[in-house]
């Protein structure tokens, strides 16, 4: 008895297989590549412009350029003076550890603004991509009818 409930059961799952198997092999997905209309359209490359600008203007105003040429230049300069001591070296020479002090005092100034900056730069991008979806929407919506499209994927 509970054989042929089994196999009843095993058939019943198979042929219910096979009618889902069979409605998604008609079902037509249309796929489409979202960052390359961002990139390639005139909307997506004036927001691409306004992040760079947006960028650009957050450099200058915490003078993000002045900040890592200055520590390039210190950088380069302690470097043969540092690479060959040790750490214990470099603390007892009271001169050069308030260097060395300075250089990283002022990499993690440069650290802590680029990350404010990349913060609101992500913040801004996401909402351009909410826009940019809405904006979208209606073109998918009637390209997808057009060729008969049952699911869009991005």
């Amino acid at each position: 008895m509970k054989l042929r409930n089994l196999a009843l059961c095993a058939a019943v799952m198979i042929g219910l297989t096979n009618m889902v198997g069979a409605a998604v092999a008609q079902t037509k997905i249309y796929v489409i590549n979202e960052e390359r209309i961002r990139r390639d359209s005139k909307v997506g490359k004036e927001m691409s412009a306004t992040l760079g600008g947006i960028r650009n203007q957050g450099v200058e105003k915490l003078g993000l350029k002045s900040l890592q040429d200055q520590i390039k230049t210190e950088s380069d300069a302690l470097k043969p003076q540092t690479q060959s001591l040790t750490k214990e070296a470099i603390e007892k020479n009271p001169t050069l550890k308030a260097k060395v002090e300075a250089l990283n005092k002022k990499t993690g100034e440069y650290l802590q603004k680029a990350d404010i900056l990349n913060s609101n730069l992500e913040q801004q991008n996401g909402q351009f991509n909410v826009a940019f979806a809405q904006v979208m929407e209606p073109a998918v919506s009637h390209v997808a009818k057009q060729v008969g499209a049952d699911v869009v994927l991005s």
